[in-house]
């Protein structure tokens, strides 16, 4: 769809996946940090279309490397309606309703949540169990004949509304 281009064009990966409390949670908390308390917000896309794969319309949240079912929703009243008709799912004053994929709503798009960068120091080596994605592990090395005090191993996990490493870096020495 056209929301989906809008997103790939202005770099980011997909319309937002809000697949459950904590990740509504986070929305919000994105536009208070923006536009203050008690957000006025128009309605947006996000990355929920409904599919009939043969056996009745089912929704599912689409990103650019996969679909998978919808578990989890904050559904507006009277809401989803007219499935089949309305195949795409919008926010309005933070509550998920479905809607004709050719109306014209604002987007809210995502990108891939990873942790920042972490490189090998002068005195030790890092490497990660999965990358900076969600769940990664760093596990840290001194260099031969150097040791630290702390802790040798980090998490990517989130932190509020962005993903970080626990701890600190280490620290090697002799």
């Amino acid at each position: 769809t056209s929301a989906i281009n809008q997103c790939l064009n202005a770099g980011f990966h997909h319309l937002a996946v809000i697949d459950s409390q904590s990740e509504y949670d986070r929305m919000i908390a994105y536009f208070v940090e923006i536009h203050g308390p008690s957000p006025n917000i128009p309605e947006f896309w996000i990355g929920c279309f409904w599919f009939d794969f043969g056996n009745g319309y089912q929704a599912y949240w689409t990103t650019d490397t996969q679909k998978y079912p919808l578990t989890w929703a904050n559904w507006d009243s009277n809401e989803p309606s007219s499935i089949g008709k309305e195949t795409c799912t919008c926010v309005n004053q933070f509550k998920f309703r479905t809607s004709t994929c050719s109306k014209s709503y604002g987007i809210l798009c995502e990108k891939h949540d990873t942790c920042p960068n972490l490189t090998n120091g002068s005195l030790f080596t890092v490497s990660l169990s999965n990358g900076q994605e969600l769940g990664s592990i760093a596990e840290y090395t001194c260099l031969p004949g150097y040791h630290t005090n702390g802790e040798l191993t980090r998490s990517c996990q989130m932190n509020g509304s962005v993903l970080s490493w626990s701890g600190m870096e280490v620290e090697c020495a002799l």
